[in-house]
Order: C-alpha cells, then structure tokens, then sequence
C-alpha cells in the first residue's frame, strides 16, 4: 500500500494532518519535503504500510483521528482506499485535495464532520455530520464506507447522535448517514462519493518533479448518501464548547 502523509511542520516529526492510502503494486517511500496546496505551504513524506489500521494506530498514538475506509460498492466489497484525518477541532487541510475539513471526536465517542471547498475552511460545502459512537465502534458497512477512530482507546466507529449545548451527540439508532465531505467530502458522512488523490514523486537530488494520478479514495467526497441514525447532517452547525470535545495532545493543524 501507499500512503500520502501531510504535515504541517517542516521536519514532517509531528502527527500528519492527514493521511490518503491506496494499494500499489509498488511502492517508493520518500522522504520529508515541501509542496503547496490550494497557495499554502505543507510538507509530505510517501510510506509504504501493510496494513492501514494499524498504521494509523502506531501513527497516531493518543491523538484522536478519524479513519475512513472506501469501498467502490454499497456491500463493501471492492475496497478504494483509506483517508485518514486528524481529529482536532481545528481546520486541516484533506490530503493533496485542497478542500478543508474540521473533525471533532466527542468524549462520548461521537464525531463530527465538517467538510469545507477550500484548505482555510472559509467556504463550507455543507453542514456539519454527526457521527454516533455506534457507527464508529461497529464498523458496519455504510453504502460503501466503514468509519473508525481511535476514541476511548480503540479503533473503532461510533454512532451518531444529536449534538448538544455542550457538543457531544446523544447518540440515536442506526440509519443516518449523508454524504461524507462534498467535493471531496461532500462530508454526508466521509461518505458519499470519495475522490481519493494519489499522488507519486518521482524524488532525485537534481530534480523535484512530482506526478499526481487519481483514484477513488477517502479523500474527496462528492456524492451525498442516505441519513441514518447513525450518521446524519445537522441542519444547524452545533454550539462546541470546550468540555464537549476531547482534547489532543498533539496537534497537527
């Protein structure tokens, strides 16, 4: 597999901000280096892991992030790819797409989504998704996408719930989940039509050229999905106030 890691220190020693995974027939691991999305300046390292879950696990540690993983059908069958976003409240940039997404898991092991059309999260591309504790820690099969985060020390997704004066969900039966990221996240979900950016560099000493090829993953979604219990658009984006979300240690914004 191959994996896209952005970070936003130039050491590339912090937690990424995001990560894009799709298999390879092979894979070239490179080292840290800078590159702009949307005028901005990021850098990126390319890694080869075995296995996306525990990858992001070693990778992230005690930081909170929110892992989707991509199919091409509704049964989840026909795996994509896998998107990997850090769950810190603030705006982060969503891989090498351009478009901004803020992720925040609850203490009640809820997440929310909000999915944005540029890397400032100026322009938002829908309102906010919630996704119950449920959702997240069965893993179950959403038209196409299985969700999961590392909250309360497991890897698992949750269920969707209403959101609160204090911003956790309640936590509501299955059956809500929209479209994850529009655009690239139409974000009904981190689910609804992904548009996963690979990208492969080919890294010298004497030249810098990178080549960008496409493929269905985490990473962009644009097509809206079906509401269920579990995941589900709020029309109005809910009040966060501090105690509502869990706090990271790390950063990656």
């Amino acid at each position: 597999m191959e994996s896209e890691n952005v970070f936003s220190d130039s050491s590339c020693s912090s937690v990424p901000i995001s990560m894009s995974i799709v298999e390879a027939s092979s894979c070239v691991s490179s080292t840290c280096s800078s590159t702009y999305i949307s005028s901005q300046l990021y850098y990126t390292t390319t890694t080869c892991p075995s296995d996306t879950k525990s990858y992001a696990a070693s990778t992230y540690g005690s930081t909170k992030y929110l892992l989707v993983d991509v199919y091409s059908d509704t049964d989840c069958t026909a795996y994509s790819g896998t998107a990997v976003v850090a769950a810190t409240g603030n705006c982060e940039v969503l891989g090498s797409t351009g478009q901004g997404v803020i992720t925040t898991v609850f203490s009640n092991g809820s997440a929310q989504l909000e999915y944005f059309m540029d890397a400032s999260c100026i322009y938002t591309a829908s309102s906010p998704y919630i996704i119950s504790k449920d959702l997240l820690t069965s893993h179950a099969c959403f038209q196409g996408f299985k969700l999961y985060s590392n909250s309360d020390g497991s890897s698992s997704s949750g269920t969707i719930g209403t959101t609160g004066n204090n911003g956790g969900g309640s936590g509501l039966g299955t059956g809500v989940i929209v479209g994850i990221i529009a655009g690239v996240l139409l974000l009904v979900l981190i689910v609804a039509g992904i548009l996963w950016c690979r990208c492969r560099r080919d890294r010298t000493k004497q030249e810098q050229e990178q080549e960008q090829q496409y493929v269905q993953t985490p990473g962009a979604l644009e097509d809206p999905v079906a509401a269920s219990e579990d995941f589900y658009q709020v029309p109005i984006t809910p009040q966060k106030t501090g105690t509502a979300s869990t706090t990271l240690r790390e950063g990656c914004g």
